[in-house]
């Protein structure tokens, strides 16, 4: 199986850029242009922080995971076998289908992975991928564990 998926949180990227170019222009329209300089320095700094976090793609191939950031020449790469647990959310009113991966690295410290699904049909196909791979997967919350069979 070949999965690929990508998440950016391009909406909270937009009201960062949006608000934190065009607020010293409301708030303060005579301040000192070396003040403005340092201040959107500061707002091209916060979003270029926060663009290396949460802006990711997933690819699922075979048997590992592997992880890439945009911004980021390191890729996190998940072998099945060092995976120990897989937590499938199922989406309710606010929080959108996601998976979480519970597994151990090199150094046998666990370390934990999550990714967003989009659609509903995905998470039964990585549901089934998962289980016919033998790995422990969780449902949360269980009630609507009905809903990937």
């Amino acid at each position: 199986m070949k999965y690929t998926t990508s998440y950016t949180n391009s909406l909270n990227f937009f009201w960062i850029l949006l608000f934190g170019f065009s607020s010293p222009f409301i708030i303060f329209p005579e301040v000192n242009q070396i003040y403005l300089s340092i201040y959107f320095i500061l707002i091209l700094l916060i979003a270029y922080s926060f663009s290396i976090h949460f802006i990711y793609q997933i690819e699922i191939i075979d048997t590992k995971i592997i992880k890439s950031y945009f911004l980021k020449k390191e890729k996190e790469i998940i072998n099945f076998e060092q995976i120990k647990s897989v937590s499938i959310s199922i989406p309710s009113f606010r929080d959108p289908p996601a998976i979480g991966i519970i597994y151990l690295d090199s150094l046998n410290k666990e370390k934990k992975n999550w990714f967003i699904c989009f659609d509903k049909s995905d998470l039964k196909k990585l549901y089934k991928f998962f289980i016919d791979h033998g790995l422990n997967v969780e449902v949360v919350p269980k009630e609507k564990l009905n809903d990937l069979l």
